[in-house]
């Protein structure tokens, strides 16, 4: 049994994340049974030693908002309702992380 990354959980087109949309050749699946059950164990599964220990140093905040966006299929703009923030706290957010993660 598999499992999806992030937009194959959206029955409409609309309602996948527009990053979804345009990187979904980066999409992945996994075995569920291979993959660490808490919040963050997605990083369990990534092949990129340097990447994971870069997302390790990041705080738990920035590691949920990419858990949202990137595992749980959530738009920019649905993070923002969630948080209760702009999108634009967002997305300098994002900015911020991909900064960090070069």
């Amino acid at each position: 049994m598999g499992f999806h990354l992030p937009g194959e959980q959206c029955e409409d087109e609309s309602e996948q994340s527009c990053l979804f949309r345009k990187f979904e050749s980066l999409s992945c699946t996994w075995d569920t049974g291979d993959v660490d059950s808490r919040r963050f164990g997605w990083l369990s599964s990534l092949e990129d030693e340097l990447l994971y220990r870069r997302l390790c140093k990041l705080p738990e905040d920035d590691l949920e908002q990419l858990t949202l966006l990137i595992v749980d299929g959530y738009r920019q703009a649905d993070v923002a309702r969630l948080w209760n923030c702009s999108r634009s706290a967002i997305t300098q957010r994002i900015n911020k992380n991909k900064i960090f993660l070069k």
